[in-house]
């Protein structure tokens, strides 16, 4: 599971509202991506039935979302490439860091705990739960509590053996590999999109793939 995050336009949160069928447009949308995903047919024989339907269905989600497809689907919905940025991934450090943040396994707080798991939910469920919006108000409130963060401070309130006993994913917590600086340096890198997004004055999207 991966957490991932969208700095968008106040009007791809109007047209979300609209219509959440763009959910999964606007979180897998590229305008980088040139070409789809398509599965090796030789590999995909040799895998079992049902992990083979799994990835057969999952290519077909992904079909016509990213290049010149998935631009042309954006028109439809009366957006551009530039209203969203390309997505900022905290990879699996995503469920350390809401830990750190919010010292709940799952519920997010009040800002900045509400970093990685706010937001309003909306659409389908993308496989790990539906995308999540924040407004621009949303995001600068908690752009200004990471802001105020001393990481420091927040490396000496918890252990790692911590993160073990909550089940925080992915496991492993072995206080003696740098699992913590790695989930710092996260929220680091998360505290950095969020100030930037808040200075162009754009919602986000939040998500787990």
């Amino acid at each position: 599971m991966i957490g991932k995050f969208r700095g968008v336009r106040t009007r791809v949160i109007e047209a979300l509202r609209a219509d959440p069928s763009l959910a999964r447009l606007l979180t897998v949308y590229s305008s980088t991506a040139r070409s789809e995903f398509v599965p090796d047919p030789t590999y995909l024989a040799n895998l079992p039935p049902t992990l083979r339907a799994g990835i057969e269905r999952s290519a077909a989600k992904q079909s016509g979302l990213t290049g010149t497809a998935g631009t042309e689907r954006l028109a439809v919905a009366g957006l551009a490439p530039d209203d969203l940025s390309e997505p900022l991934s905290i990879e699996k450090a995503w469920h350390g860091v809401h830990f750190l943040l919010a010292r709940t396994t799952y519920e997010p707080t009040e800002p900045p705990g509400d970093a990685v798991l706010g937001g309003m939910p909306i659409g389908e469920d993308l496989g790990y739960g539906p995308v999540r919006i924040k407004t621009p108000e949303d995001v600068t409130q908690t752009s200004s509590a990471l802001a105020a963060l001393d990481l420091g401070v927040l490396r000496q309130g918890i252990q790692a053996t911590a993160l073990t006993v909550a089940e925080i994913y992915p496991g492993g917590w072995d206080p003696d590999d740098g699992a913590l600086d790695w989930v710092l340096d996260a929220v680091s890198e998360l505290r950095d999109f969020y100030a930037r997004c808040a200075v162009a004055g754009h919602g986000m999207l939040l998500y787990i793939t």
